[in-house]
């Protein structure tokens, strides 16, 4: 099934017999371990959803010890979500890290 650009799959409770994209998705009926109706759930495209807390220190970044944030971003089930970070300084990019979890010490970063 296709879905016009502004929509997406959201939920199904049979999602291991569905493949595709958020818009663009097959359910392959022949697979389904019952015979019965296979509801999904469509909703509005929206943006992912990203979340980050602090684990380390109060609301100033120290500049000689380290700062840990960690985070987790989601999106449909079928979208492959990539999670970054960056560190910037007067807009000028001092460290990048693409895992869930960032560690910085500000003093090494200058």
């Amino acid at each position: 099934m296709t879905l016009p650009g502004d929509w997406e799959f959201r939920y199904s409770a049979m999602l291991d017999i569905i493949e595709g994209s958020p818009n663009d998705f097959t359910v392959f009926r022949q697979q389904a371990p019952v015979a019965s109706d296979i509801r999904i759930t469509l909703g509005e495209n929206m943006p992912p959803n990203a979340i980050a807390e602090r684990k380390t220190g109060n609301s100033l970044i120290p500049l000689s010890i380290p700062t840990e944030y960690t985070g987790v971003c989601t999106d449909s089930v079928f979208d492959d979500t990539q999670q970054w970070w960056t560190v910037h300084r007067n807009g000028t990019m001092m460290l990048r890290s693409d895992t869930k979890e960032l560690q910085f010490t500000a003093s090494e970063l200058n």
